[in-house]
């Protein structure tokens, strides 16, 4: 397969059409426990990184370059967020078959 190119850093860095974060400020949040098992990989030359467990493989949030925000994956917190959506980042990475799937049979499980 070849390499996805510049326009798919949300694709190439979780496998799926986007990735779901919330952005806090570093000033406001720390480890409680666990930091010796985060790993953090960041794509050379790229502005894609991925932080994650090196006992489950489950994302985890890391600290911005910067220093100023820190990137939390949704899907990695115990409750859901009683935050609202507020916007969507990368538009233009978006591919063209996610666009339409709320038109999609949706299903609770794996179709049989």
């Amino acid at each position: 397969m070849p390499f996805m190119g510049d326009r798919s850093q949300c694709r190439q860095i979780t496998g799926s059409a986007f990735a779901s974060n919330l952005f806090v400020s570093a000033k406001a949040c720390s480890w409680i426990k666990g930091a010796e098992h985060v790993v953090r990989y960041k794509a050379p030359g790229r502005d894609i990184t991925k932080a994650f467990c090196r006992t489950c493989g489950s994302g985890l949030p890391y600290v911005s370059d910067d220093g100023a925000r820190v990137p939390i994956p949704a899907g990695a917190l115990k409750d859901d967020p009683r935050i609202e959506t507020r916007y969507r980042i990368f538009e233009a990475e978006r591919p063209d078959w996610s666009t339409d799937l709320g038109s999609v049979d949706a299903f609770e499980a794996f179709p049989e």
